[in-house]
C-alpha cells in the first residue's frame, strides 16, 4: 500500500513540475525564441530573397521572400549550445554565415524575438550590428565636387 500511494505521489508531483516548468511556451528550461526575418527590399525589384537557416540539428531548408513578406520560425534554446546559421541570397547578393541566434549572446543582441530586417543594403537586429551583403559594390568615400 506504501508503494501504491508514494507512487502515484510521484507520478502528480511529476505532472505539476512538467506544467510549471512547460508553461505556454513548451520549453522547459529556457524560453522559447522566435526568429523572423522580414523583407523590406524594393518591391520595384522583383527579385525574391531567398533565406536558407540551419543549426547542429535542424536544417530549416531555404525559404522565398518578396518585398514586404517575412518568413520565420520559433524553438526552445537549449543552455550554451543553440545557435542558428542563415544564408541569404538576393539579386545576386549573399550574406553567407549570418548568425541569426545564438544562446552565448549575453548582451541580450534579441531576447525572444529576434526581428531581422532585411534591405538593399543589407541585414539587422534591433540592436545589433549591421551586416552588409557580402559582394555588394563598395560605396565611393570620394567628396563629389561643389
Amino acid at each position: 500500500m506504501f508503494i501504491k500511494i508514494t507512487v502515484i505521489y510521484l507520478v502528480q508531483i511529476f505532472l505539476l513540475f512538467t506544467i510549471i516548468f512547460r508553461g505556454a511556451d513548451g520549453c522547459f528550461i529556457l524560453s522559447k525564441v522566435h526568429v523572423t526575418f522580414n523583407s523590406h527590399l524594393p518591391a520595384n525589384n522583383h527579385k525574391p530573397l531567398v533565406v536558407h537557416c540551419w543549426s547542429s540539428e535542424d536544417n530549416l531548408g531555404s525559404h522565398i521572400l518578396m518585398s514586404g513578406q517575412s518568413w520565420g520560425f520559433s524553438f526552445c534554446q537549449k543552455p550554451f549550445k543553440t545557435k542558428f546559421i542563415c544564408e541569404l541570397h538576393w539579386n545576386g547578393f549573399y550574406i553567407n554565415h549570418l548568425v541569426a541566434f545564438n544562446t552565448m549572446w549575453f548582451k541580450d543582441m534579441c531576447d525572444k524575438e529576434c526581428m531581422w530586417k532585411v534591405t538593399e543594403q543589407g541585414a539587422t537586429l534591433q540592436h545589433g550590428k549591421f551586416h552588409f551583403w557580402d559582394n555588394y559594390p563598395p560605396m565611393s568615400n570620394s567628396i563629389p565636387p561643389i
